[in-house]
């Protein structure tokens, strides 16, 4: 793009005014940082996921992102993903020919068009709107952060969020102050950046002291509005970049590229990009980082490499096989040998190059001068020897070699005669054989390693087998350093066996083939189908310290052959062979960024993941390491919750659909593809809501809920259920008062008609005075037993007086045979304390009838009422038989009575102890069980009121 030229104001005096001001005109001498570039380390274009292949430029914000502008939008660029935004995102316009990244890491828009636009949050926000076309041309932040805006049309600061309009005495010059001759003239600083009409030369002049510095430029070249970064001033040009530091040029970069370009850019990590008119954009890696390599391209396709002393054997598409010189890169030669494949030592300085029909001698001095094997040596046709397909040179007339039957044999080649034993013989083809400097013998074939020392006796067997199946060997490498066997194979990855003769799988290697190793110096080359690994050959735990692949222009599916000397590790493409010059790369500190975040199309940031809907369930996250340079190295991996395993993702956008509803982690791994070195490893946590109703409060709410109504419906049912029951105890009561009542009334007419009977005698035998205490008292007790009868409790006191007048009828009816004490504490009487109506009455009635009735005389009934803490204690004692003699009289007496006043007592409290408060308990025992005939009986009575 051309930017468009503006009428300046304020600004240089005439060149003649500065010539009279004896101000100096200096042209520069360039003695400062030049980097010439010419093919870029990688070409991005629209096939690649950028917007357009017209790039004006490229900026990074403060995370780390690159954010290239165009003539069709703006893209965001994380190492992997291009992300771009048009109008249909808000940009004004589909042509961005600059973008401004301030401090607070807003990146304001160029463009013409009347909004003033920035871009925050990956969000496009339009910041004022004007009544016209302003187009935007510097932005430049003072200080105190203050933004001020350079348009063609006016000047403007950015102040409290406010725009302020400023007069333009500060930036540009116009008019009568501007130098003559130039177009565009920017004040930066104390210093002013005049461009020429005709792009001749770039002129500086510091306003301080009036000196002027002129920069000669390139013919044709075109200078691009300066870029302010801190104190530096960067100026892009249609042939590099120009850095100055207070009017002095600190850099240049030049690309040497014949393609149109329009700004350059380096970013933070020192990779430059360059946009181009039409090509894209141009990466060149940082160059310190970069490895150092040489290519020699062949003229021809390869179709197979071998290596052999310091000549590679290249078999090209036209049938031929190129000599190459490794040390002085370069071919030497061709040589006819059709689908050559293996060339190996022979006798004296012979080598034997192997086709896949015939066979060639020559000699190592000599590559070019071949000879028909068998024809050469004819006496190895005649004994019917086979030639082996593995062969190591042992000494200058001895060889041992493997051939297609399984067999390692010895060859000797004396007086031009040649000689041969079999060594060792295997069920199984034998892979590969090395000979250690302890002049050991070590053989792979598909189940074993055989060892055998200097006189080709076998010392040992070892398994071939890990923990899964027998392993693939495809190489031996016997490391002289650490004195220790390494085992390349097939998919397994690289082995070490240890003093013990047991295999220790090398880390980050499994999985891999191992097609070859060699030293590089103090290193050991690995020689993958993923690249190249290099380890420090004396690290016997062979600890990967670098990886040759993609990112360093090394295709491991292209790779022929790989191979290494004291120098350089030589890698053999289809097309060319790579030398470079290793070294062991220094750990860097990576961190994994989420470039992109999306639910279901809808955009989120991180502080959304912390509370997400319950139909989230198609979650996308794009993720970077933000390294530009080893992008394509890199292999992402996630997994759910610490628990599943790891699964490598095909780019760098996890998709997850269907989570439950919970509190999720994820955890995200960047590592080598190529090594499965771990890069960097972070965890992002995120919660999807449940629905309403599945909520823990609103479970809560609806087990309370649930509780309560079940306790409400339980209390409801408790007291229908004590209502029936108080019924059922009501009716209960009633019928056992009605039968206790009936007992009593039972007893009242016996005892009656007994007091009756007592009466008539009395008047019979003419003893009025008798007759008329007897019916006196009498009348009275029946009076008492009219007034109580229709109580349920009575006073202690009303019991008391009731049994007073029983007790004297029955003694006058026994002829005084007894007689009574009756004690009561005064608290008791004065507590006046409630007991159930008719309690003792009949314990007395029991004393007298089956006690004292068998004594003649002396009788005696005691009644003690006493209150003992919560107790009432009433003890009824009398000293007749005894309870046992009065029940075995009692069965005896085939004419007796029946008497219900302890079974009335009974049942009595049993129906006072459910149906009240009141609790009664009674007991009886012989009060004096060592006596001979009157043992006598004692009945306790112990009443609690419950509270």
């Amino acid at each position: 793009m051309t930017e468009t030229p503006y009428t300046a104001r304020y600004g240089l005096r005439q060149l003649i005014i500065i010539i009279n001001l004896s101000c100096i005109c200096i042209t520069w001498s360039f003695a400062t940082s030049v980097v010439n570039l010419n093919s870029p380390d990688r070409v991005f274009t629209k096939k690649d996921g950028l917007i357009s292949n017209n790039v004006y430029g490229c900026i990074q914000d403060q995370k780390g992102y690159l954010w290239f502008y165009s003539d069709k939008g703006i893209s965001k660029y994380d190492g992997h993903t291009f992300y771009n935004y048009t109008t249909h995102e808000g940009l004004p316009s589909s042509n961005i020919w600059l973008l401004t990244i301030d401090s607070q890491d807003r990146i304001w828009v160029h463009a013409h068009d009347n909004q003033l636009v920035y871009l925050c949050d990956d969000e496009v926000k339009v910041y004022h709107s004007f009544p016209s076309q302003v187009t935007i041309e510097l932005i430049i932040e003072e200080a105190n952060g203050e933004l001020l805006f350079k348009s063609y049309q006016s000047y403007f600061y950015l102040k409290n969020n406010k725009i302020i309009p400023h007069a333009p005495t500060d930036i540009i010059c116009t008019g009568k102050d501007k130098l003559s001759g130039f177009t565009r003239e920017f004040l930066i600083g104390n210093y002013k950046y005049c461009y020429p009409v005709n792009n001749e030369f770039l002129i500086i002049q510091n306003i301080k002291n009036c000196q002027v510095k002129k920069m000669r430029l390139e013919v044709g070249t075109n200078l691009y509005t300066p870029i302010i970064k801190g104190d530096s001033v960067i100026i892009s040009t249609s042939r590099g970049q120009f850095i100055f530091s207070n009017g002095e040029i600190i850099s240049q970069i030049c690309i040497k590229n014949s393609a149109p370009i329009n700004r350059t850019f380096i970013d933070r990590d020192k990779n430059i990009w360059v946009g181009t008119r039409g090509d894209g954009v141009f990466l060149y890696k940082n160059q310190k980082n970069k490895i150092e390599k040489q290519f020699f391209v062949f003229p021809d396709q390869l179709t197979n490499a071998i290596l052999y002393n310091n000549f590679l054997y290249c078999n090209l598409k036209n049938g031929q096989t190129a000599v190459y010189n490794i040390e002085s890169n370069s071919i030497k030669g061709n040589i006819s040998t059709p689908n050559l494949h293996s060339i190996r030592p022979f006798f004296e300085d012979y080598s034997i190059l192997y086709g896949d029909f015939s066979h060639f001698v020559s000699q190592n001095h000599s590559p070019f001068n071949i000879h028909n094997f068998f024809q050469y040596f004819p006496e190895w046709k005649a004994k019917g020897y086979v030639l082996p397909f593995k062969m190591i040179r042992i000494t200058h007339d001895t060889v041992i070699g493997i051939d297609h039957f399984n067999k390692l044999m010895l060859y000797t080649f004396s007086n031009k005669t040649f000689t041969s034993n079999i060594i060792h013989q295997d069920s199984f083809r034998s892979h590969d054989l090395i000979y250690t400097s302890k002049k050991d013998i070590y053989i792979a074939s598909k189940n074993n390693l055989y060892q055998y020392n200097r006189y080709f006796q076998k010392v040992r067997t070892i398994p071939l087998k890990n923990q899964f199946d027998f392993l693939n060997v495809s190489v031996l490498f016997y490391n002289s350093i650490t004195d220790q066997i390494l085992l390349g194979t097939f998919e397994n990855g690289l082995f070490s066996l240890d003093q013990n003769n047991k295999l220790h799988q090398i880390i980050n290697t499994e999985s891999l083939d191992i097609n070859s190793l060699s030293y590089c110096g103090e290193l050991l080359s690995i020689f993958t189908n993923k690249g190249i690994y290099l380890v420090n050959a004396r690290d016997t735990n062979l600890k990967i310290t670098n990886v040759y692949a993609a990112s360093s222009g090394i295709i491991p599916e292209d790779m022929l052959l790989g191979f290494s000397n004291d120098t350089f590790i030589y890698c053999v493409l289809k097309d060319k062979v790579i030398r470079i010059l290793p070294e062991i790369s220094k750990p860097i500190k990576n961190k994994i960024s989420l470039s992109k975040i999306f639910c279901d199309d809808i955009e989120l940031n991180l502080e959304n993941l912390k509370s997400l809907s319950h139909n989230s369930n198609n979650l996308k996250f794009s993720v970077s390491l933000l390294d530009y340079s080893g992008a394509e190295d890199v292999l992402f991996a996630y997994r759910l919750n610490n628990y599943s395993d790891w699964i490598d993702l095909p780019s760098n956008t996890i998709h997850l659909r269907d989570l439950n509803p919970g509190r999720h982690i994820i955890e995200i791994l960047a590592k080598n593809k190529y090594s499965n070195a771990a890069l960097a490893i972070t965890k992002v946590p995120l919660t999807i809501n449940q629905l309403w109703y599945k909520t823990p409060w609103f479970l809560i709410l609806c087990n309370l809920l649930l509780a309560s109504l079940v306790f409400y419906y339980y209390n409801y049912l408790q007291a229908q259920n004590n209502k029936v029951n108080s019924i059922i105890q009501k009716l209960e009561y009633n019928l056992r008062d009605s039968q206790v009542k009936l007992l009593e009334n039972q007893m009242n007419p016996h005892f009656i008609f007994n007091s009756l009977t007592s009466i008539k005698s009395f008047i019979q035998s003419s003893d009025i005075k008798n007759a008329d205490y007897y019916l006196s008292h009498f009348s009275k007790l029946m009076r008492l037993y009219l007034d109580t009868s229709r109580k349920s409790q009575i006073a202690i006191k009303e019991e008391l007086d009731l049994i007073k007048h029983y007790l004297v009828l029955e003694k006058m009816r026994f002829d005084n045979r007894f007689s009574y004490e009756i004690s009561i504490e005064p608290q008791v009487l004065e507590n006046e304390i409630q007991i159930p109506t008719m309690l003792i009455q009949p314990i007395v009635e029991n004393s007298i009838k089956h006690g004292l009735f068998h004594r003649p005389e002396n009788g005696l009934i005691k009644i003690d009422i006493r209150s003992e803490s919560a107790y009432i204690v009433i003890m009824i004692s009398d000293n007749g038989i005894g309870m046992n003699r009065s029940m075995q009289l009692k069965s005896l007496d085939l004419t007796r009575h029946d008497s219900h006043a302890s079974t009335i007592v009974r049942e009595k409290i049993n129906l006072i102890n459910k149906t009240t408060d009141l609790q009664i308990e009674m007991s009886s025992r012989e009060l004096n069980p060592n006596e001979l005939v009157y043992k006598g009986t004692i009945t306790t009575i112990t009443l609690k009121q419950n509270v």
